[in-house]
């Protein structure tokens, strides 16, 4: 183990930036598992965290490929303290909406209910759409997950009919339930997304 990544594993901020300032490649295990800003991510070590990415640290995406979005990677695993650093280091970059509405989509699918509360506080557009036209509310409809459909739902997540059908294909019955009432007290299911609700400028409906 190098020992950036194990001060990073260990929560030493100070050591880890001084072998950063003394020249330490501050992603030398990209091939490896894991970088140093993984492991101080994971291990909720959000200040050395910090260090690494003002440094220029990767994360790596779920396929062991190299990623610079940090967001994301939280989102993912369910890191709420480390999402919160990583977006409190990234708001004002280019792409921030964008990068935010991808880590809402990851998270409403794994589930992870506080981060995807944390998201939508920090704005992240709740109709966002991906390339592949995926959004949150059917995601988590998709799969079951409860507490995020209710979530979404209470944030007026629109497409209410297509989170719907996903429901209905995958006989998860308590969702539909909500999302039934959702259209009976005035939910829209073919409700025109936010001009931000899709990178390639789609809407949100149906």
């Amino acid at each position: 183990m190098l020992p950036l990544k194990l001060c990073a594993r260990r929560g030493w901020s100070s050591l880890v930036a001084e072998l950063l300032q003394a020249g330490a490649h501050v992603n030398a295990e990209i091939e490896d598992d894991e970088t140093a800003l993984c492991v101080a991510l994971c291990e909720g070590h959000n200040e050395t965290a910090k260090i690494i990415a003002a440094a220029g640290g990767l994360v790596r995406d779920r396929a062991g490929n190299a990623d610079p979005d940090p967001i994301l990677f939280c989102a993912e695993r369910g890191l709420v303290s480390g999402l919160w650093t990583m977006i409190q280091i990234n708001e004002s970059k280019a792409g921030f909406p964008e990068r935010c509405g991808h880590a809402l989509i990851s998270a409403s699918a794994e589930g992870h209910d506080r981060v995807v509360a944390a998201l939508l506080t920090a704005k992240a557009n709740v109709d966002f759409r991906n390339p592949e036209s995926e959004f949150a509310l059917r995601e988590a409809a998709s799969r079951g997950r409860t507490d995020v459909v209710k979530r979404l739902l209470k944030a007026n997540a629109a497409s209410l009919s297509q989170a719907l059908s996903a429901a209905k294909a995958n006989d998860h019955d308590e969702v539909v339930k909500l999302i039934h009432a959702a259209m009976r007290d005035g939910g829209n299911g073919n409700a025109a997304a936010s001009p931000m609700a899709s990178e390639n400028g789609g809407g949100g409906g149906d």
